[in-house]
């Protein structure tokens, strides 16, 4: 009989790890939300402690994600099959809500990339407005000049090379 409640065991505890990175991966969309409203010039530090945030959460989804397999992998030794996709209809219902979870996780992960890909866009319009800007600096720097010309050397001396 004891051999029945580890496999229980061990789906409780891929549940459990599989609610767990849902959450963070929940955190870290609302962090990279965040992010797009701190994309503007004078918000580099609380940019940076979102960003600092979010490396937490993902290193913490490694751990998680490591733990899983660890999980998987007795799920699967103890049931005898060879993969856990096999095992989506032999495996009884805790496992699919283990795949369940799975499914709604990835459905957050595109949500993150679809949002990080949008802040991306607004980095490089940023980029491009900075970008202009300097160029129209340089240019009015250049006009400046020339309008005004080379002050005379004083005290300096005139080689001609011309023979």
């Amino acid at each position: 009989m004891s051999g029945m409640s580890l496999p229980g065991n061990l789906l409780g505890e891929a549940t459990d790890l599989m609610v767990k990175k849902k959450c963070l991966v929940m955190e870290i969309l609302q962090l990279t939300e965040a992010q797009a409203k701190l994309l503007k010039p004078g918000q580099a530090e609380e940019l940076l402690r979102l960003i600092e945030q979010r490396q937490r959460y993902i290193e913490g989804i490694t751990i998680i994600d490591q733990d899983l397999q660890r999980v998987e992998d007795g799920l699967l030794k103890l049931s005898g099959l060879s993969s856990s996709c096999a095992g989506s209809t032999a495996l009884n219902e805790g496992w699919q809500q283990v795949l369940d979870l799975r499914k709604r996780i990835r459905v957050l992960w595109d949500k993150v990339n679809n949002r990080d890909q949008l802040n991306r866009q607004i980095i490089v319009q940023e980029l491009v407005a900075l970008k202009r800007t300097l160029q129209g600096l340089r240019t009015r720097r250049g006009t400046m000049q020339a309008y005004r010309g080379t002050a005379p050397q004083r005290g300096g001396y005139f080689i001609d090379h011309k023979k």
